[in-house]
């Protein structure tokens, strides 16, 4: 079965990610500790988002491949928040479950990204293989 995201599609789903991580969490009332380290993720991912080299960014620096396992670093990093930096008491169950569950959401963008889009297509030349061995961690 082809994988329904294509690089596009995956590049604007970053950026409405970060503006989700950057926006929600402060309006939906979380800790100041989770409001802070969400944020501060979200930042580093745009870095990334920014520096990759797909079709909406600035330097077109990254490859696909790392990028996608930044991808997966920061899902990992945002679920993994309230309890590494102690904050999981502070939170309402709901949100600690949507925290969770929108770090969670990057693993399964990056499972359902198809690796041979059209707009993938040149760049994959670059790098053979990289996006189905990240696929592959993230299954």
């Amino acid at each position: 079965m082809k994988a329904p995201i294509n690089l596009d599609q995956h590049n604007i789903i970053d950026y409405a990610f970060v503006a989700t991580g950057l926006t929600a969490p402060a309006a939906l009332n979380f800790p100041a500790e989770a409001v802070k380290s969400i944020a501060a993720v979200s930042m580093l991912s745009f870095s990334k988002d920014l520096n990759t080299r797909y079709r909406y960014s600035l330097r077109k620096k990254i490859p696909i491949g790392v990028h996608m396992v930044g991808d997966l670093v920061v899902g990992g990093a945002i679920a993994a928040a309230p309890f590494a930096l102690g904050y999981a008491k502070k939170m309402k169950p709901w949100q600690l479950a949507l925290q969770v569950a929108f770090g969670l959401s990057a693993f399964a963008v990056v499972g359902m990204t198809h690796p041979r889009s059209e707009a993938g297509r040149e760049r994959e030349k670059e790098i053979p293989g990289e996006l189905e061995h990240v696929r592959s961690l993230a299954a």
